[in-house]
């Protein structure tokens, strides 16, 4: 019962950090969808496993409440901000 309720809980931290990013591509303005279909789906895959043991997750939910002091553009402790600006500069 141990081994499952703490399985249970990474899930849960898990699914937290790939929502935030999701809340944090609506914010820069970088649309899911799009960004979701860069390369043949590889970027999206890629985001989404680092964003899941991302170190940053507290500076995260700051960033995303309004809170931190950084509230410009894309955050830069962000491990897939240079990504993330990648798409959006392509996207134009």
């Amino acid at each position: 019962m141990h081994f499952l309720s703490r399985f249970r809980r990474h899930i849960a931290v898990a699914d937290q950090r790939v929502g935030n990013m999701g809340r944090l591509l609506r914010r820069i303005g970088l649309d899911f969808e799009t960004f979701s279909w860069r390369r043949e789906g590889r970027d999206i895959s890629e985001a989404v496993r680092i964003c899941r043991v991302c170190p940053s997750v507290e500076r995260c939910n700051r960033w995303l409440s309004g809170t931190s002091e950084d509230t410009g553009g894309i955050p830069e402790f962000c491990p897939n901000a240079k990504r993330f600006a990648r798409a959006k500069s392509e996207a134009g």
